[in-house]
């Protein structure tokens, strides 16, 4: 039990320490412009940049009893829609993840060409957007 409470108190000194210099938040009105609050759990948010290409994001906010949050993600910049892969499931199930922020010009030669959302493979990426494309190439089980 003493391990799980000094893990647990580890945890939230790292977690209080990457997110220092972070701008707190409740709504997205508390952020900068080109940036959403992320929404914790029980706590306050903290303010993210909106998506940019080949990024992850939200194609929609959470509604709750009061107001709209954005729980995983931001949503893309203006120009960007956020587009998930839709893989068919072997029970049949139809899900959608690994959402990316692609051009709106590029939505449709993306689904043509990859039978999905991926941004294509020439396009350049920032290294943190490079690690999430290499996943969302990944073909389905």
């Amino acid at each position: 039990m003493k391990f799980y409470v000094q893990l647990l108190t580890f945890s939230c000194f790292m977690l209080y320490i990457s997110c220092e210099g972070m701008q707190s938040c409740i709504t997205d009105e508390n952020c900068a412009e080109g940036e959403c609050c992320i929404s914790m759990v029980f706590v306050r948010g903290f303010c993210h940049t909106l998506g940019d290409i080949g990024d992850h994001c939200i194609t929609e906010p959470a509604i709750t009893e009061h107001e709209k949050k954005n729980i995983f993600g931001c949503p893309c910049k203006v120009g960007l829609k956020c587009i998930p892969e839709t893989v068919k499931e072997s029970d049949g199930k139809t899900v959608m993840k690994n959402h990316a922020c692609i051009s709106s010009k590029q939505t449709q030669f993306s689904i043509e060409k990859f039978g999905r959302r991926n941004p294509t493979p020439t396009q350049s990426l920032s290294p943190l957007s490079a690690i999430h494309q290499s996943r969302a190439f990944v073909a389905p089980i």
